[in-house]
């Protein structure tokens, strides 16, 4: 919301300022004209007696607007949440009553158009002799050095990311060199992944009649493995080649739901028990990965929650490696089956 000042009708910008601090402030301003911070000082009452351009500019404020107006009353009257900061509370008052410099590096100003901007000032008081007549105010729009380390915080993350994936990938890699046994193996990389990328990953096996089999399952919160195991059996998916995961199967191509929709639950839920089920498991998003070998898709990974950068790393299941040991473990079971 704008601001606009009333002007007290017994203040008169710098004439009511003595005229040894007149001189004092036309070397100010001669000084911080030209600064890219904005520079302003107050009188001990807290009101305007300068500004210079580089404030006027990110104020939005014309000095000869705001001399005589208390400052805080106009652009330093709330906080970054909004809430209102009272005068008894701003830190510049110290540099008044304290005769202390106020450093402060995380703050917000508020323009004349009511919105605001982060700042960090300095705030240092003004002496006449022994007496404090003032305070003198530095201040910096840390609007772009937010944006930077936004930046550098999403690049942080990015690369957080990264090693993640790589130590997925390596000892992915290392399990799958492990053992022939498919079961251990492929639950061995389904935990691995948990919480690294995702909160949950399931990998099911196409069996010969069509149906799926759950092979491996593994949640974030181990007394939630049960419940979709149990979610699994009692509400198993439904063979549509046209969505989900035997889509997946159908076309060999990894499937990507960043975000999962309320209405979509309800859509896809059979029942109350149903819907239910699937919001305590608490779906948010879902990556659905095939496994593939010698172009034969026969089987998938289920990850819900998977993080920035996840479908690289789950690619690891449906890697040449990943194939072989499942496609060469279920062989041999099914050999031993038969020769007992």
């Amino acid at each position: 919301m704008a601001v606009t000042p009333e002007r007290p009708s017994n203040l008169r910008t710098l004439g009511a300022v003595h005229d040894s601090d007149r001189d004092r402030l036309a070397f100010v301003r001669a000084v911080t004209q030209h600064l890219g911070e904005g520079v302003g000082a107050m009188d001990r009452e807290g009101r305007l007696t300068f500004l210079n351009r580089a404030a006027e500019t990110m104020l939005g404020w014309p000095e000869e607007a705001l001399l005589g107006e208390r400052i805080h009353d106009l652009v330093h009257h709330q906080r970054a949440d909004g809430t209102p900061l009272p005068a008894e509370e701003c830190p510049m008052r110290d540099a008044i009553s304290k005769g202390e410099t106020v450093r402060i590096e995380d703050d917000v100003l508020t323009r004349r158009d009511g919105t605001m901007f982060p700042v960090s000032y300095i705030c240092s008081p003004i002496y006449s002799g022994v007496d404090i007549v003032g305070a003198v105010l530095a201040f910096r729009d840390m609007t772009d050095y937010r944006r930077d380390e936004q930046e550098r915080e999403r690049i942080f993350e990015a690369e957080r990311a990264a090693r993640q994936r790589l130590a997925f990938l390596a000892e992915a890699s290392e399990t799958l060199a492990s053992s022939l046994d498919y079961s251990t193996t492929v639950a061995r990389v389904a935990h691995l992944a948990v919480p690294r990328i995702a909160d949950w990953c399931a990998v099911d096996v196409l069996e010969a009649d069509g149906s799926l089999q759950r092979v491996a399952t593994a949640h974030v919160d181990p007394a939630k493995v049960q419940m979709a195991l149990e979610f699994a059996e009692r509400y198993p998916t439904e063979p549509d080649p046209e969505r989900g995961v035997y889509k997946v199967i159908r076309t060999g191509k990894t499937d990507v739901f960043p975000e999962i929709p309320e209405e979509l639950i309800v859509q896809v839920a059979v029942d109350e028990e149903h819907l239910a089920l699937i919001r305590s498991i608490g779906m948010r998003s879902v990556m659905l990965v095939p496994l593939t070998a010698r172009g034969r898709t026969f089987g998938r990974s289920h990850s819900s929650r998977p993080s920035p950068g996840a479908t690289s790393a789950m690619m690891t299941l449906r890697s040449p490696r990943t194939s072989r040991v499942v496609r060469r473990s279920r062989s041999t079971m099914r050999g031993s089956s038969g020769n007992g």
